[in-house]
């Protein structure tokens, strides 16, 4: 969501059946990645607030990773797995494992770690 603007973020939180709607919210998420693929996505999982966020105070994580490629259902499925989520928790996955933007199943991708 970085790229988008203000008024698209407070569209997305506000706009669903109710407030921070997490289903209408992934949905906004996985229906922006639809306008245009991403070249290439570079997450830091190094220290993640996994609780309480985005602001905190919450729980905390340090899998002291950089992670980076261009399957963005993929890139959420192995950083979900690093700070100790279960990828069918995440909605945004899953909605957009649905539009077809990636794949979730990690053990059908070469996965490199260095």
């Amino acid at each position: 969501m970085g790229l988008n603007t203000r008024a698209s973020n407070v569209k997305f939180h506000l706009d669903g059946p109710a407030r921070n709607d997490p289903g209408f919210l992934a949905q906004c998420i996985a229906d922006l990645n639809l306008l245009r693929k991403a070249d290439l996505i570079i997450s830091d999982v190094s220290h993640v607030i996994v609780t309480g966020g985005p602001g905190g105070p919450g729980e905390t994580v340090s899998p002291l990773r950089v992670v980076a490629g261009t399957d963005p259902v993929a890139i959420d499925t192995y950083c979900a797995l690093q700070i100790g989520f279960l990828p069918e928790d995440v909605l945004t996955i899953e909605k957009g494992y649905q539009h077809k933007l990636g794949e979730k199943d990690l053990s059908k991708l070469i996965i490199v770690e260095e």
